[in-house]
């Protein structure tokens, strides 16, 4: 994964604080389970450092469940509004 597809994936799943919200998120997935800080997100974008190998599978599992509670919320909404 590049860092700009980290970062067009990162934007639209959380939006503003993204960096923040992205490195919360991630750090379940850390497969040495320690919690992944702010800046070692920056580090990926500037190509500093490597974007790990186990941060697109873990993106695209997150974005996924994201995708989920989105729909089941305009599900709501809609619902709500009707």
């Amino acid at each position: 994964m590049t860092p700009a597809q980290l970062e067009d994936i990162a934007i639209n799943a959380f939006g503003e604080g993204w960096k923040t919200a992205l490195a919360n998120a991630l750090s379940a997935y850390n497969p040495t389970r320690n919690p992944i800080q702010y800046r070692r997100v920056q580090q990926w974008l500037t190509g500093e450092r490597q974007v790990p190998e186990w941060v697109e599978p873990a993106l695209k599992d997150i974005a996924r469940i994201m995708i989920v509670d989105l729909r089941k919320r305009a599900d709501f909404l809609e619902k709500l509004l009707s």
